[in-house]
């Protein structure tokens, strides 16, 4: 950038550090200002071969230092197919004890980010307070993400996981097509072709209005979400590998039923990521299912 620019950049900063200072989306606390993520910070992140830096480069202007430092990331060893976090930091990854006994339509699933503390407090910021300025920031994180644990060249199509229409309705917006929609974008500045690749917003449906998953064991949880999804499009599943993309994972029953139903009508292989997912330590606690599916 030349000098002048920077230093007028610099100026509109600081003037609007000034007029409109910003607040921790999650303490509420007031931050520095930063420009907002954009290209710049994407350049700069694609250098990074270190996930868990992801969070304090993108999330500064919008999360304090203190709340970052308090981010815990996902991070090795997990199950092999669910992504869940082991509680021993020590060995290697391995299948956890519920995808041993459990039946999953998933080929695996993976997340960024572990739903406790500032970024719980921020996705549910995001999602149920409609600061849908999050939405960037949280899909170059998972952008990033998946960059590092999936192989590109063999997704086919990228999907969110959808709302029921009412609860589209009363929200306004879904939360998990607005962590993929800027996804284009970031490949373009990557230098990463995801052409193959289509975002299908629409090619699952859900068509019944489920009750709240809260306080619900996994048994309870599977049997809510049952048979409450469809396909939009067979023709588009049939033979396609899919990623399937949400905000939380707690239980994986809502994914997992996805899953069901894209394999069911014909789709080679389903895989999961979702920014963040309950932690092996806090998975029994009722804060856990808050806001998880």
């Amino acid at each position: 950038m030349p000098p002048v620019l920077r230093a007028c950049s610099g100026f509109s900063v600081a003037l609007g550090n000034a007029l409109f200072p910003k607040r921790c989306i999650a303490c509420d606390r007031l931050i520095r200002s930063q420009a907002s993520p954009g290209l710049a910070e994407a350049t700069r992140f694609q250098k990074s071969q270190d996930a868990p830096g992801a969070f304090g480069d993108v999330l500064s202007p919008y999360v304090c230092a203190s709340c970052i430092g308090d981010i815990k990331t996902v991070s090795p060893p997990y199950c092999e197919k669910c992504g869940l976090m082991f509680m021993s930091r020590k060995g290697e990854n391995h299948v956890c004890e519920n995808c041993m006994k459990a039946e999953h339509f998933f080929s695996a699933a993976r997340s960024c980010g572990v739903y406790e503390g500032p970024l719980m407090e921020a996705v549910h910021k995001f999602k149920y307070l409609h600061k849908t300025r999050m939405a960037e920031p949280f899909s170059l994180i998972m952008f990033q993400m998946l960059t590092r644990v999936y192989d590109i060249a063999g997704i086919d199509i990228v999907a969110p996981v959808p709302l029921h229409i009412k609860k589209m309705r009363r929200r306004g917006f879904n939360q998990a097509y607005l962590l993929i929609q800027p996804w284009p974008l970031f490949a373009q500045i990557y230098g990463i072709d995801i052409s193959h690749i289509q975002i299908a917003r629409e090619i699952l449906v859900k068509t019944r209005e489920t009750p709240s998953q809260v306080g619900m064991t996994r048994a309870q949880r599977a049997k809510n979400i049952k048979g409450v999804f469809s396909a939009a499009n067979e023709d588009r599943i049939r033979g396609r590998s899919i990623l399937l993309v949400d905000d939380v994972l707690t239980t994986g029953a809502t994914m997992n039923e996805c899953a069901r139903t894209l394999i069911n009508k014909g789709a080679s292989r389903v895989l999961a990521m979702t920014l963040a997912r309950t932690d092996a330590i806090r998975r029994n606690r009722p804060r856990d299912a808050v806001f998880g599916n």
